[in-house]
Formats: structure tokens, sequence, C-alpha cells
């Protein structure tokens, strides 16, 4: 028996639009997100479904993802040290490096404990090749989109003030 076992986090769903998202995210932490996971994402310990009959005629179809538990909502962007939202956003570029664009970034989908912060929630996610040319980083200029490379990740970063100009480049 493990002397020190660690947390999970449990994700249900049923009835087959919620299950069809469900068995989406589980093909995306299997397949494109397995480098950073433990890191930018939970680790991933697999999916698993069963059926559940109800009142004798209807079967229910009810899945389970199961993820590394990764601490609880970080509350509004805003009161994030500057540090841990460059952090957020180097973790942001990692699942992009990775051919994923998360689909719904907002708070609700970003966890932490102590130091650790972890994106999750990846059932709005597409592929994504991302262009991303420079790194996430504190800065007092705004870099043109253009240099910057992922127009998505841009507006996250400008979002989020980790560049701290004080005048607007229009590119």
């Amino acid at each position: 028996m493990t002397e020190n076992p660690k947390p999970l986090a449990l994700k249900f769903a049923y009835g087959k639009d919620l299950m069809r998202d469900l068995r989406k995210e589980a093909k995306i932490y299997d397949e494109r997100l397995e480098p950073v996971q433990g890191s930018a994402v939970p680790n991933f310990f697999g999916l698993y479904k069963t059926k559940i009959p109800v009142k004798d005629r209807f079967v229910r179809i009810v899945g389970c993802l199961l993820l590394e538990y990764c601490g609880e909502s970080v509350g509004l962007f805003e009161y994030l040290e500057v540090p841990t939202r460059a952090l957020l956003l180097k973790k942001l570029r990692d699942i992009h490096l990775c051919g994923i664009m998360h689909g719904d970034f907002a708070e609700r989908n970003v966890v932490m404990q102590g130091d650790d912060i972890r994106i999750i929630d990846f059932h709005h996610a597409s592929r994504h090749k991302c262009g991303v040319k420079m790194e996430v980083a504190e800065s007092r200029r705004i870099p043109k989109t253009s240099d910057f490379g992922c127009v998505d990740l841009w507006i996250h970063c400008y979002d989020m003030y980790i560049w701290r100009s004080t005048y607007l480049l229009l590119c």
C-alpha cells in the first residue's frame, strides 16, 4: 500500500452529450497533454464508465474522469501577483505548444495549491498550431501581435496585464 496516497479529483458526467464532452476531454489529456501532465495540467489517470439502470426501463451511462487533485480555484486573476500570472501564462503557452487551445480559459478553470498552479477543464479545447515566437514574461513593452506570434496567447497576456506599458501599440 502507498504510504502517501495522493488526493484525486473526479469529474462525473451522465447522458449522451455530457459523455461526449468527457470522452473528448479524456482524449485530449491522453493524446495531446501528456507532456505537460504534472506541470501545466493535472496528471490524468483515465476515463471510467458504467451503465446504471433507471426505473427498470432505461440505462444511463455514467462516466468519471480521474485526475490528480491540484487545489481550489484561484479566484480572480487580477488578485494574483504578476509573477504568478506570468507563470500561469507560461503554462498556457506550454499547452499551446502541445497543439491545444483551451477554449474556455477563465478563473474557474485554473486551480492552485500552495505555489503550484494548473489549468483544468478541456472539453471546449480544440487543436491549435501555435506560432508563438516569444517567451511569456513581464515587460514594460507590449509586443506587436505579429512579433509575438499567437493572437490567442497575446490576448490573454494583455488581459492579464503581463505587459505594463502606459500606452497601447496598435498592430
